[in-house]
């Protein structure tokens, strides 16, 4: 018990130590919204063989996991969610509001921990189970506060929404992490 409390604390100290090197992956220098740029994924060739979530190695060779990128989403009028006898033509200014962004369900994923259920999806059949990219959570949660500093630097944000699961299982190192993006 006593080494398992110190293994904890000691790499609660080295993540605070190497906080530098975590800062150390810098992403692309032009950085976009949904306005200007979207992600979309390419379609998957029509007689690709379907591929399990642990056979990482097939994904390139049968079309899965590519994208390019998208135009930007227009900024519309939600009418669909007004009362029905709700047109709106009684309003010709417009202007925005808040400048915000959202992140929700990041479930930082340890696939180090005995309460990570991986295996199971891995090949056990559970489809939610394993995701290539959980191993990766950390980076793209790091790549994501990126982004949305660079966008802060252009134009401030009026307020965030974080929201969902942050951690598939809550451990001190884990929950350091997400501490650790005010």
């Amino acid at each position: 018990m006593g080494m398992l409390i110190f293994s904890s604390l000691g790499s609660s100290k080295e993540v605070a130590q190497n906080k530098s090197q975590l800062e150390g992956y810098p992403i692309a220098s032009d950085v976009f919204t949904t306005l200007q740029r979207t992600v979309v994924p390419d379609s998957i060739p029509s007689g690709s063989q379907m591929v399990l979530p642990y056979e990482i190695s097939k994904f390139k060779q049968n079309g899965y996991g590519n994208w390019s990128y998208g135009p930007g989403i227009d900024s519309i009028k939600r009418l669909d969610i007004m009362p029905t006898n709700y047109s709106g033509a009684s309003f010709n200014n417009s202007t925005r509001l808040l400048n915000f962004f959202t992140i929700t369900d990041i479930h930082i994923t340890d696939k180090e921990t005995p309460a990570q259920a991986i295996y199971f999806g891995y090949k056990g059949g559970v489809s939610s189970g394993y995701s290539p990219v959980m191993l990766y959570t950390t980076h793209v949660l790091d790549a994501a506060v990126q982004t949305i500093n660079a966008l802060h630097k252009k134009e401030p944000f009026d307020f965030r929404n974080l929201s969902g699961r942050y951690l598939q299982q809550r451990t001190v190192q884990r929950t350091e992490m997400v501490c650790r993006y005010p």
